[in-house]
C-alpha cells in the first residue's frame, strides 16, 4: 500500500508539471510569435534592439493570457494528453497534437474577435497566431518526445566513438517492416537484441539497394549472403521476414548454411503482430521442408467443440498435447488432459490454464488400461467429444514386448471406445498410424486392430466413430528429427537409438 501511494505521488507530480510546462510553453509560443512578427523588444528591458512592440499588442497578450492558460489544459485534457504514455508515441498523437492547437488558436482568434477587440484598440494579424501555432506544436511536441531524440543522440554518438567490442556483428535479412523493427531493437539495445551490432541489411528488393535504415545501409540480394558474411566479418545472421513463402525460405537457407554464422529467426507473422519481435527463435524443422507443412484443419471441426467436454487420452504426449492447444482456442467449456505421465500434463495445465480463461482445464492422471479408472473419467464429465492418442508408438521398443502393445494400444482403447458409446459421446476420434496399413510391425498391427474395433463399434451404437492416419509426425517426442538434433547437439556420431 506504500508502494502504491508513492507511485501514486509520483504520477501525480508528472503530471502537475506537464500542466505547468504546458501553461508555460504554450504563452512561450505566444510571446515569440509576437516578437518575430513585429521584430521589436519587449518594453521595459535595456539594449534591446529593433523596433519597439506595441503596448496594445501586451496589452491584448494580457487578455488572450488569462484565456489560453486554462484552454489548453481543457483542450489537452479531453484529448488525454496527461494519461498518455508518451514513451510509446506514434504519428498518430501527433495529429492529435495539431488538432489540439488548432483548436485552442483558432478559440483565441475567436476570443479575440469578439471580446478583446471591443477592450484593446489593435488589429492582431492572424499570420501571426499561426506562428504562434507551429512553434507551440514544436514545444508540445519536444516536451513529450525530446528525451526520444536525446536518447537517440547519445545512442549515435556512443556508436560512433565505440568500437562496439565483444558485440555479435549481425546480418538482417528482410528490409521491411519487420526488418525495421530488429535494427530498431538492436541499435536501442533492447531486451533479447543485447550486446549486437547491426551492420548491413539485405533484401531482394532492388529498389531498396543503397538506401539506409536508421544508419544501416541496405544492399540488394540475398544471393550475396555469403559474401558479405566474409567481407563484413558476420557473426550472426537474423531473418527478418515473416511472411515468407515456403520456397522463399528455402532459398534463404540455403544462402545462410553457405556460412559459418549462428542463424535466428524472429517469430511467425501472428506472434509478430502481438509485438512478439523481442523474442528470437532458432531456425524450426519446418523452416527447412522443400514443401508446404500440411497442418490439420482444426477450424472445420470448432463447430462441435465450442462450449462442449473435450477429453483428450494421451494428452501429455506429443500429439495429443499439441490437440489440446488446438482444441482450447475453440473455447470449449471443459478440456480433460487424461495421461498416465504426471510431469506432462502438469506442464501442459500450467501452459493452458492461464491463457484460455474461459476453459475450464482439468488434469485426469491414470491409465488407459484401467477400466475403471477410465470409467470414472466419463461418469464424472460425461464428455461430448473424445480424442483418443494414448498408444505406445515407438517401433523398435514395441517388438521387444508385443504384449505391452497389445495391452495398451488394443485393449486401452477398446476401454475408452467402450466407455465413449456407454456414456454417450457424440463423436470419438482415434488417432491411429499409417503403419496400420499392411502392418509389418507389432505397433502397425495393434493399431489396425485398434481401427477394427472402433468400425466394428460404429455399427451398432450413436457415437460416431472416427479414425484418423498419421505418418510421422514432425518433431514429435522420439521421431528422427529429435534423434538428429540431440546428436547435433551433443557432437555425437550417426547411430541407431535402439539395437534390434
Amino acid at each position: 500500500m506504500v508502494k502504491l501511494s508513492a507511485m501514486a505521488r509520483e504520477q501525480r507530480n508528472k503530471m502537475l508539471l506537464y500542466v505547468l510546462l504546458d501553461i508555460v510553453l504554450i504563452n512561450i509560443s505566444i510571446i515569440m510569435a509576437v516578437c518575430l512578427w513585429y521584430g521589436g523588444t519587449i518594453p521595459g528591458i535595456p539594449g534591446g534592439k529593433g523596433m519597439l512592440i506595441p503596448p496594445e499588442v501586451w496589452e491584448w497578450y494580457k487578455y488572450t493570457f488569462i484565456f489560453v492558460s486554462p484552454l489548453c489544459l481543457v483542450v489537452y485534457g479531453l484529448f488525454r494528453f496527461y494519461s498518455n504514455l508518451w514513451k510509446y508515441a506514434t504519428i498518430d498523437d501527433m495529429y492529435k497534437i495539431i488538432v489540439a492547437n488548432t483548436i485552442i488558436f483558432t478559440a483565441v482568434y475567436g476570443y479575440y474577435y469578439y471580446i478583446v477587440a471591443n477592450i484593446v484598440d489593435i488589429e492582431l494579424p492572424r499570420r501571426m497566431l499561426i506562428v504562434a501555432w507551429i512553434i507551440s506544436i514544436i514545444f508540445f511536441i519536444f516536451s513529450r518526445s525530446g528525451y526520444r531524440f536525446v536518447k537517440r543522440l547519445f545512442i549515435n554518438i556512443e556508436h560512433t566513438l565505440e568500437k562496439k567490442s565483444g558485440r555479435k556483428r549481425v546480418l538482417v535479412i528482410g528490409a521491411g517492416y519487420a526488418g525495421y523493427n530488429v535494427v530498431r531493437s538492436i541499435i536501442n539495445a533492447e531486451r533479447g537484441y543485447e550486446n549486437r551490432q547491426a551492420v548491413i541489411v539485405v533484401d531482394d528488393d532492388y529498389s531498396k539497394n543503397n538506401t539506409n535504415i536508421m544508419g544501416i545501409r541496405v544492399t540488394h540480394n540475398i544471393e550475396n549472403v555469403p559474401r558479405l558474411c566474409r567481407e563484413y566479418e558476420i557473426e550472426e545472421i537474423i531473418v527478418a521476414i515473416p511472411s515468407a513463402s515456403n520456397a522463399q525460405m528455402n532459398r534463404i537457407m540455403d544462402c545462410c548454411t553457405r556460412t559459418d554464422c549462428v542463424l535466428k529467426m524472429i517469430p511467425p507473422m501472428s506472434d509478430v503482430s502481438d509485438g512478439g519481435y523481442q523474442r528470437l527463435r532458432n531456425v524450426n524443422i519446418t523452416d527447412l521442408l522443400f514443401r508446404d507443412e500440411v497442418s490439420i484443419d482444426i477450424g472445420s471441426i470448432s463447430g462441435y467443440i465450442k462450449d462442449r467436454t473435450v477429453l483428450v487420452t494421451g494428452g501429455g504426449g506429443s500429439i495429443g498435447s499439441e490437440l489440446c492447444r488446438q482444441i482450447v482456442k475453440f473455447e470449449p467449456k471443459r478440456l480433460i488432459i487424461f495421461d498416465v505421465y504426471e510431469n506432462n500434463a502438469y506442464e501442459l495445465y500450467n501452459e493452458l490454464k492461464d491463457r484460455y480463461e474461459k476453459t475450464e482445464i482439468i488434469v485426469r492422471i491414470g491409465s488407459v488400461r484401467d477400466m475403471n479408472c477410465v470409467e470414472r473419467v466419463f461418469e464424472e464429465y460425461k464428455p461430448h467429444v473424445v480424442f483418443h492418442a494414448a498408444a505406445h508408438k515407438h517401433v523398435p521398443l514395441m517388438e521387444y514386448v508385443p504384449a505391452e502393445a497389445v495391452k495398451n494400444n488394443v485393449f486401452g482403447s477398446l476401454n475408452v471406445a467402450r466407455c465413449a458409446d456407454k456414456y454417450g459421446a457424440e463423436r470419438f476420434v482415434l488417432l491411429s498410424t499409417d503403419k496400420a496399413v499392411n502392418p509389418q510391425n507389432v505397433m502397425g498391427a495393434t493399431k489396425r486392430i485398434t481401427e477394427l474395433i472402433i468400425q466394428e463399434l460404429s455399427t451398432h451404437s450413436n457415437t460416431a466413430f472416427v479414425a484418423v492416419r498419421f505418418g510421422n509426425v514432425l518433431g514429435s517426442n522420439g521421431s528422427v528429427i529429435s534423434i538428429f538434433k540431440n546428436q547435433i547437439r551433443q557432437e555425437a556420431p550417426s547411430r541407431s537409438p535402439i539395437r534390434i
